[in-house]
């Protein structure tokens, strides 16, 4: 039996969450998938086990995704904001541990930034929101405002599985090799298709948030001095660029309470790639900070010389 064999569906902000459970003891740890055909099961398949036995492990499907359907709005970077809140207060929590990829990094440590108080400690992997630019930018920009084009991207993909075969072999570190790949296709194709028949962008609303015509909207490396909690940045040492890692060791160079991993033989999904390094980083992590705040709760958090 695996965590994601049962769910419990909440509602949140006025939409619904599904959520899965791992883990009866321990400090709490809230995991959050990244965006466009990523899901709770799919992501953290093999992460949510390794930190059953010694964490309250949450793990649930962003909106849009997965069985959190059907949601209406704008779901961008301040309602993930209130949203967390919620959904913190809904799971009767005043703390966790964030573990965010991709999108999901984006949203819990901004989070953590807006809600220090909220956060034990936080694990970004190949997160979204750090850079100031990206390449491309303004034809990106503008793609994602011709009318119908991001619809009709979602209906290419739930209809052309040997794409999302050989897109997945191209980026994933071991191609067709990756243990679980048929796995992760199967679970790539049912979401596609989940976002066509709910008439959903391919793109989720906090990536279009994120872009601005020339420069990205939000993006946290000039604020992370602020971050108090207690931090560990991840990045795939073979992630084709999909998050520049000069931002993220940028980042990790900005926040006082920071660690910094880089998994060579990683691409951008690392849970993916290497649950099994990835999983041991995080629960050495886990072990190092959380024990730290329990045995001595008035720590001070001493900020880096920015020189």
């Amino acid at each position: 039996m695996t965590p994601f064999d049962t769910s419990v569906d909440l509602t949140v902000l006025g939409g619904p969450v599904r959520l899965y459970r791992a883990g009866d003891a321990g400090p709490p740890v809230l995991l959050l998938h990244g965006a466009m055909l990523d899901t709770a099961h799919g992501v953290w398949h093999d992460i949510a086990g390794q930190l059953a036995p010694d964490y309250q492990v949450y793990a649930i499907d962003m909106p849009r995704h997965g069985g959190s359907r059907p949601w209406t709005g704008m779901l961008g970077d301040a309602f993930y904001t209130r949203f967390m809140a919620e959904l913190l207060d809904q799971l009767g929590l005043d703390r966790a541990a964030l573990v965010g990829l991709s999108m999901g990094g984006g949203v819990a440590h901004r989070f953590a930034l807006a809600h220090p108080d909220r956060v034990s400690a936080l694990v970004a992997i190949e997160p979204g929101g750090l850079e100031a630019t990206r390449p491309y930018q303004f034809p990106i920009w503008v793609a994602q405002r011709v009318p119908g084009f991001l619809r009709l991207c979602t209906w290419l993909l739930a209809r052309t599985e040997g794409y999302q075969r050989s897109s997945m072999d191209s980026h994933l570190t071991n191609g067709a090799a990756t243990p679980g790949f048929d796995r992760i296709i199967t679970r790539a194709m049912e979401e596609a298709r989940a976002k066509d028949r709910h008439g959903e962008k391919a793109l989720d609303d906090w990536q279009i948030d994120w872009f601005g015509p020339f420069r990205m909207r939000y993006h946290s490396i000039p604020e992370l001095h602020r971050l108090t909690v207690p931090t560990l940045w991840v990045a795939g040492g073979r992630s084709n660029g999909a998050i520049d890692p000069a931002a993220i060791a940028a980042a990790h160079a900005a926040t006082p309470d920071s660690r910094i991993l880089t998994i060579p033989d990683a691409g951008h999904i690392v849970s993916y790639d290497r649950p099994d390094v990835l999983g041991a980083a995080i629960l050495e992590f886990f072990t190092e900070v959380l024990q730290a705040a329990a045995e001595h709760p008035a720590r001070p958090t001493i900020e880096k010389d920015p020189s």
